[in-house]
This record gives C-alpha cells, structure tokens and sequence, in this order.
C-alpha cells in the first residue's frame, strides 16, 4: 500500500509540475482495485465555483491524491478521510460525513486516504 500511496503522490506532483489543473480521469478498473474504491454511497462531493460563476460538483469513490486549481465552494466528504490543500500551502483535514464551507478558498489537491485516517 505504501507503494502505491508514493506512486499517487509522485504521479500528482508530475500533474502539477506539467502544469496540467483539470480534474483527474477516471481511474481504471485495476487502478481502482489497487488503491481502494467505496459505493456510491460514499462519494466525495467537491463543489466549486466555474468560470461562469455557477457551482460544479467533482465527485470521487476511490482513495488517491488529485490534483485541482479551483476556487472551493465546499466540501461534502462523504465516507471518506484526507486533506484538501490550498494554494497558500495550508492544508484543512476532513473525516467521514463532514460538510465543510471553503469560502472560495482555491484548492490545489484533494486527498483521499484508502484508511481511516488518524486524526478521524
């Protein structure tokens, strides 16, 4: 697991240093498996603010690191643990089923533990 936990962060950073600020695809089947996929039940909802203003849900029910550039509106954590990083370099911990407020804060990152994480 640790290995596939560096392979997330490294793939990420290389994201970012490409310059690339879209939402990740959609991981295949045996990438799922690998990192720890939940239900539907369980979706991560980020809501954040598009460029005409309206508010966009990006959703996720597999554990990983994901790359953003998107100014938050908030964070519906489902039944997930992790960490939204912002552009500031701060980072704001979440456990399972929390709503939280981001006040157009932009977001860099989410991060989705395939554990419960342990300040949860």
């Amino acid at each position: 697991m640790k290995h596939m936990r560096k392979l997330a962060v490294a793939v990420a950073a290389t994201s970012v240093a490409a310059g690339l600020v879209l939402a990740p695809t959609a991981a295949s089947a045996s990438q799922s498996s690998a990192l720890g996929c939940q239900g539907a039940s369980a979706t991560l909802h980020y809501y954040y603010y598009t460029s005409s203003g309206s508010i966009g849900d990006w959703t996720k029910n597999c554990s990983g690191s994901y790359s953003l550039n998107s100014a938050g509106f908030r964070l519906y954590s489902g039944g997930w643990s992790g960490y939204i990083s912002f552009n500031d370099s701060t980072t704001k911990r979440f456990c399972d089923w929390q709503d939280i407020p981001l006040n157009k804060k932009r977001v860099t990152g989410i991060y989705l533990s395939a554990t419960r994480a342990s300040w949860c």
